[in-house]
This record gives structure tokens, C-alpha cells and sequence, in this order.
């Protein structure tokens, strides 16, 4: 349906006209708009148009994926028309543009170029092709190989990077709107130490080299603006590198209290951008509470004290009640009980299967994690089934029923399931804490809270943990 719209009478003005008449490149072609995606379907000429106006309030970039060409991107705008010709040059994509905005689409265009070409090549590990045929490894061989061929130097790396800079900045340059070449400069300047800084990382790994006592990367550091707020997009990653650079303990710490007090103190030291520290200390406040999935563990009140002190009051707003319900689902406090229905439709309290241990899994059908935890689920249902002291419990928070009883038909799992609708799961994640899914809950026989933040199915010990819970 959404592709048919894309299409519209000649008399009609267009957004975007793009001609591909290399049939390899119209394969599975792919346009991309900010969360739209649609499949372009080419006429016997080659030619593809769209002009969803609904999608295009105002001046937007916009990205076609066409096979070996890669992501070719055009600045698309309300009544105005940009065309686009993609071919193959030596190996090469090239994109003509004609209309209005070309030379905003071909800033874009070298901007996405603008990329080290030298990457850490690939070692080969035995153990992640197990399940591979002879002639599929022997494969894969000769394509590391091919690569580690290929890698260029990093002297070279760092000279391609130098053209790529003078390109887009050209590029950036020719735009004749002043606001937007101003914003296309910047964007320049920050990709263009982002990517220094990437390239003589992947040096340090490759040279194992310590990074804290090269001199050029330091130098790199302190060309950084630490209250750019471009910069901490995650494209760049730039606030996050000072960071990192000055970190004198470990987000794999077993005690994360050390890390995160590390952490606050270089936020207030080097970052007064209000938006630069909610993204830093969310971030921070997301790992913390959530360290525990990997059997990590933090000092909540100390933590909480200097993150409580450094947070801007948005961040604070999002990550106190996060941090109440922590403390009232710490371990020994009686489970807030909650409610949900079965596959038939009838409610349920979690109170009803008080008296055993219960392993709760809180999933949902679009969460890839999740699903990936399911064989693992049914492992330790087959190996435990015996066992009256032990009780698994998958809740759902799809609000697609169909979905969720279509899964369950599917993959017919022989422990309990049930579903909750959008009230009940509000209710669940204050009063649990919940940030994200998977999450994994451990009640005692008693009803109250053992671990409200528990290790995954996937762990490799999990049943030696889960052995030393039935037997206290």
C-alpha cells in the first residue's frame, strides 16, 4: 500500500525522481526515511518517484539503499524536485543530481563517504563456525584473507581521510543558503575529527598501542568542544571519548560503585552543556541499573547520592522512580504482587503461584533478545521439570495479542504464559523498575523478592546459580 503511494500521475510535482538502470542495483532497492521504508519498484526505464507529502513537511534527508552503491542520499523538499541518476564507475557509485537542493544532495553525498577506509582486519575463530560446512569455512578464509590483503596503510588511511575532508568541505562550501552551509561546515569539522579519532584507535588496537600516552590522540581529544551537543551523537561520539580517555576504573567491574562514581565526577568536571550531561548521565544511569544482568553489583545509595547531586532535573525526573522501586525491590522485600491473563483470557495474580521459587521472564515478541533467551528458557524448563520447588513464568507486554498467541502456537512452550495489557505493565515497570526487555525476576518460595534484576537464561551458570537459591 505505502509503495503504490509513492507512485503519482505525471502532471503531479515530484519530491524525488531516481533513474537506476543497472538491474543489479534495482534489486531489493530500498528507500529510507526517517522510520519509512519502502521498496522501489523501477518502471522499464529505470525511473522510480515519490512524493509522499505527509512523510515531507519540510527539508528532509532522505537515503536510497541500492545493492553494490550503498546508501545514496538526497535533500528532498515541500514543493520543490531533486532527480537523481545512480550508476557504477569503476567499482564506484556515482550519483548525478539535477533539480532543486542538488548542491545540499551532493554535500550529502560526500559526507557519507567520509569514512576511514582502513578498518581492523578480521581474525578467523574456529569457534564461531561451528555449525559451517567445510567449503563455507574454506570460504571464509579466503575472504579474510582478501581482506588482509586489501588493508591499506594507515598512512595512506589518514591521506584518503585528508581528501575526503577537502571534498566535503568543498562540498559544504558550494551550498549557497547560508544557514545551512554554516550547519553542513560544522557537521564537517565534527566528522572529521570523529573520524581521526576512530582511525588512530583501530591503530592503537592494531599496533597495541596505549592510547593515554599517544601524543596525537591527546591532541585529538583537545580539539574537542566538550559542550557541542552534535558531537555526542552517537555517529561521533565525542563527549563520550573524553570520557573514556580520563576513566580510571572499569565498566567491568564486578562492583560498578567505583566506576560510576568515576564516571560523575568527570561529567562535572569537563561537561556544563545541561543536554550533553542528561545524555551522559542517562546513559550512565542505564548501565547502573542494569549492571546486574551480568552479576554486577553497585553501592545504590552512595551512587545515588552524586548522581542525584550532578543530574539535570529531566534526567532526575526519568531515573527516580527507577531508583525508588529499586530500593523497594531489593532483595528480602515482599514482591509487589501483580496481575495479567493467561492465553484464554483469564486474570491472574503473580500471588497465586507463591510457595515456589518462581523464575519470571518478561518478554515481547518484537524484542530479538528476548526471543533468543527462549531456547534457552526451554532448556532449563526440561531440565527442572521434575523439581516441585521451581516454577517459570513468561509474561508478555506485547500489545498485539495475535502476535503473542502466534508465537506461543509456534514454538508450543511447556511453561506458563501469560499476557499484560498496557495498565498492567505500567503498574509492573514502576513497581519493579523495569527500563528495558528482557528482564528477568527471581521470587522466593515466601513471596518475597529475591533478585529483581536476575541473571539471563543464557548465562553459563545458570543452574548452578539457580541450584544454590533452591537449596537456601
Amino acid at each position: 500500500m505505502l509503495v503504490g503511494a509513492a507512485f503519482v500521475l505525471p502532471s503531479q510535482a515530484q519530491l524525488l525522481k531516481v533513474t537506476v538502470k543497472d538491474k543489479a542495483l534495482q534489486k531489493q532497492a530500498m528507500f529510507i526515511n526517517h522510520g519509512e521504508f519502502l521498496n522501489m519498484e523501477f518502471d522499464e526505464k529505470g525511473v522510480w518517484t515519490y512524493n509522499n507529502t505527509e512523510k515531507v513537511k519540510a527539508p528532509t534527508e532522505v537515503n536510497m539503499m541500492l545493492g553494490s552503491a550503498g546508501f545514496i542520499p538526497a535533500l528532498v523538499e515541500p514543493g520543490k524536485t531533486i532527480s537523481v541518476e545512480v550508476l557504477m564507475k569503476n567499482d564506484k557509485p556515482q550519483a548525478k543530481y539535477k533539480g532543486d537542493n542538488v548542491a545540499e544532495s551532493r554535500f550529502l553525498f560526500e559526507e557519507g563517504k567520509f569514512t576511514p577506509e582502513r578498518m581492523a582486519p578480521r581474525s578467523f575463530d574456529p569457534e564461531d563456525f561451528e555449525d559451517l560446512s567445510e567449503e563455507e569455512i574454506n570460504e571464509h578464509k579466503a575472504y579474510l584473507e582478501k581482506q588482509r590483503r586489501d588493508t591499506i596503510t594507515f598512512d595512506e588511511a589518514y591521506r584518503r581521510l585528508d581528501q575526503h575532508y577537502a571534498a566535503t568541505k568543498k562540498a559544504a562550501n558550494a551550498v549557497k543558503d547560508a544557514d545551512r552551509r554554516a550547519d553542513y561546515l560544522h557537521r564537517t569539522e565534527v566528522r572529521s575529527l570523529s573520524n581521526l579519532l576512530d582511525l588512530t584507535e583501530t591503530k592503537a588496537h592494531a599496533w597495541k598501542m596505549d592510547l593515554k600516552k599517544d601524543n596525537y590522540y591527546k591532541e585529538l581529544l583537545g580539539r574537542i568542544n566538550p559542550n557541542d551537543e552534535l558531537g555526542v551523537d552517537q555517529l561521533y561520539r565525542l563527549p563520550q571519548r573524553i570520557l573514556d580517555s580520563q576513566l580510571t576504573t572499569s565498566r567491568r567491574d564486578m562492583d560498578q560503585t567505583a566506576y560510576a562514581l568515576d564516571y560523575i565526577n568527570i561529567v562535572d568536571k569537563n561537561f556544563s552543556n545541561e543536554n550533553i550531561r542528561h545524555h551522559l548521565l542517562s546513559d550512565l544511569g542505564m548501565l547502573v541499573f542494569n549492571s546486574s544482568y551480568n552479576g554486577q553489583v553497585f553501592e545504590m545509595d552512595k551512587f545515588w547520592q552524586a548522581f542525584k547531586k550532578a543530574s539535570p532535573k529531566r534526567t532526575l525526573d526519568y531515573f527516580q522512580p527507577i531508583y525508588e522501586s529499586r530500593k523497594a525491590t531489593k532483595a528480602g522485600q515482599p514482591c509487589p504482587d501483580v496481575s495479567f491473563s493467561d492465553p484464554q483470557g483469564n486474570p491472574h495474580k503473580l500471588s497465586e503461584y507463591f510457595g515456589k521459587v518462581l523464575y519470571i521472564d518478561i518478554w515481547a515478541t518484537w524484542c530479538g533478545p528476548c526471543c533468543a533467551e527462549i531456547p534457552h528458557i526451554e532448556k532449563h524448563v526440561a531440565h527442572y521439570k521434575d523439581n516441585p520447588k521451581i516454577q517459570f513464568i513468561s509474561i508478555s507486554i506485547d500489545s498485539n495479542k495475535q502476535a503473542w498467541h502466534n508465537k506461543l502456537e509456534k514454538d508450543k512452550p511447556e511453561w506458563m504464559q501469560f499476557l499484560c495489557n498496557k495498565e498492567e505493565y505500567e503498574l509492573i515497570s514502576k513497581q519493579w523498575g523495569i527500563t528495558g526487555i528482557p528482564r528477568f525476576v527471581i521470587i522466593n518460595a515466601d513471596g518475597t523478592i529475591n533478585q529483581s534484576e536476575a541473571f539471563r537464561p543464557s548465562a553459563p551458570d545458570f543452574r548452578e546459580r539457580i541450584d544454590k537459591i533452591l537449596g537456601e
